[in-house]
């Protein structure tokens, strides 16, 4: 039997406080006092609230009893597992209190960086870590309100210069070390070869890419040409060397790299629709052209142009195929069709099936 068992079996000495309070003084008790300070990690408040008395003598009895306290962390960690930072107000004030400090430089020395990273890789190394944070995440992901907050806040944080001069430095720093980025493209190749990342991602990509986000990268763009940002030949160096560096370390020589490409007859495709629209033409006998020009064209007073994937000379036709549209992407389909007066074939998955299917029968 252990030394706390007997616990609940002891007389409580105590202390008549007065006013009907009893001050319980089992604290006085090594065994009872260890037992919660360490094996249950109760915080010495909490120890205190036990006995009505206050932290400061559970802190003074510990020493007596010659009990190693925690350290701060230690002691914040318990009281994260105990739910001492789970009220709203709590976790308000210690937001204000954090953003304070930042403000003020505090939290900018080297060393006080290194803890925080340290501290952070400990936490996500732990399991139990993760799926409390993924728990807590999945309903504020949920909420328009906290993505709105998000881009609010990543909006103002872009504003600064010294932040964007920052985060350039930290992701180059961090893109320098060999081991970090052969993590990062191993983590991005697990990650897409599950087929539910890969779905997830497209939805995401096809809800945010709307035509007025595309207006908007097209608009940045251009005034980023028009300012001669992409114009320096700094910029123009960088690009160029690390296209070197990537075709001298036999990067683009994986075939890893080349999944988005598909193969037929010496040409790389896009994608292994049109791989499979090429037999088709193979299989008619008919010449065909991939990607064989640009077409200029206007939709709503904007200029554009448009590639079609293929041209049949025997035909005088273009093909294309598409494994999703966008809203917008008829009324270009249609502006190209009136405006330049081609024939234009846009085959979705329904289509190119009964394009095959005419061919095996035959």
């Amino acid at each position: 039997m252990g030394a706390h068992e007997g616990w609940g079996a002891k007389k409580e000495r105590g202390v008549n406080l007065g006013m009907g309070v009893l001050r319980n003084e089992l604290y006085r008790d090594a065994d009872w006092l260890r037992y919660k300070y360490v094996e249950e990690e109760l915080s010495c408040q909490g120890i205190a609230d036990l006995c009505n008395c206050s932290g400061r003598n559970i802190l003074n009895w510990l020493c007596k009893h010659g009990i190693p306290r925690r350290s701060l962390s230690e002691a914040r960690r318990a009281s994260w597992a105990a739910g001492v930072y789970d009220s709203e107000e709590t976790r308000r004030r210690m937001s204000e209190a954090l953003r304070a400090r930042w403000a003020a430089g505090d939290l900018d020395s080297e060393e006080i960086r290194r803890k925080m990273s340290e501290s952070t890789r400990a936490n996500w190394a732990s399991e139990e870590y993760r799926e409390k944070v993924s728990d807590g995440m999945r309903p504020h992901l949920a909420s328009e309100e906290y993505h709105r907050k998000l881009s609010e806040g990543a909006k103002a944080k872009w504003v600064s210069e010294g932040y964007r001069r920052k985060q350039a430095e930290a992701q180059e720093s961090s893109w320098t070390s060999v081991e970090i980025r052969e993590k990062r493209i191993e983590g991005m190749r697990i990650n897409w070869m599950s087929v539910e990342y890969r779905r997830k991602q497209a939805e995401a990509m096809r809800a945010r890419w709307t035509p007025e986000a595309r207006s908007k990268m097209g608009e940045a763009v251009r005034a980023r040409w028009a300012a001669g940002v992409f114009d320096s030949e700094g910029t123009r160096g960088k690009i160029s060397e690390a296209i070197r560096a990537k075709w001298a370390a036999g990067d683009y020589d994986d075939a890893k790299r080349r999944v988005p490409f598909c193969e037929y007859n010496g040409i790389w495709f896009r994608s292994t629709w049109e791989v499979r629209l090429a037999k088709v033409f193979d299989a008619r006998g008919w010449a065909w052209q991939y990607e064989p020009c640009r077409i200029p064209y206007t939709l709503d007073g904007v200029d554009h142009t448009y590639k079609p994937d293929f041209y049949v000379p025997e035909l005088d036709m273009y093909f294309d195929p598409h494994w999703s549209f966008y809203k917008d992407d008829w009324h270009k389909f249609r502006a190209v069709r009136e405006q330049v007066g081609i024939t234009l074939v846009v085959l979705d998955e329904k289509l190119l099936r009964a394009y095959e299917g005419a061919i095996a029968l035959t």
